[in-house]
């Protein structure tokens, strides 16, 4: 009668040229992804290495209100949107408030409630936030320089 061999040379050719393009596909996809978030992590970077706020001066204001001042002193180019206040305890321990984008080389002062922080007050830091391309608010280190609110 018929001699039966199996699935024929061709179909199993055409199966493998098929199974090794889904895994190029897959594969391809993952590194495209990585590679599109290495490049938003280097976009942030090096608009936060552009950009400068300074504080000036920090100051007891009120029972557990600290005021700091702060100036943009750098990259006025830049797409800054707001500013971190940090207010910092002997501990180390700091309270956190939203300053306002101050223009390039503008001065604004902004308060900070430290009701939490248990320690004495030492010193201020301000961070800038910076509206990326994709939109959101990437919130860049703090400012080397840190002034005292003693």
């Amino acid at each position: 009668m018929f001699n039966k061999k199996g699935v024929s040379d061709i179909v199993t050719t055409v199966l493998i040229i098929l199974l090794v393009l889904a895994a190029v596909s897959i594969v391809g996809n993952i590194i495209m992804k990585n590679l599109q978030k290495g490049g938003e992590q280097i976009e942030k970077s090096t608009d936060c290495l552009n950009v400068e706020v300074t504080p000036l001066l920090c100051k007891m204001t009120g029972n557990n209100t600290y005021t700091v001042q702060y100036k943009w002193t750098k990259g006025g180019d830049m797409a800054l949107s707001s500013v971190k206040l940090f207010v910092y305890d002997d501990k180390g321990l700091n309270a956190v408030a939203d300053g306002d984008r101050p223009d390039f080389l503008g001065v604004v002062e902004g308060t900070v409630k430290t009701d939490k922080l248990k320690g004495m007050i030492d010193y201020a830091r301000v961070a800038p936030v910076i509206k990326s391309s994709t939109g959101e608010d990437n919130i860049c280190s703090e400012s080397d320089v840190k002034v005292s609110c003693k």
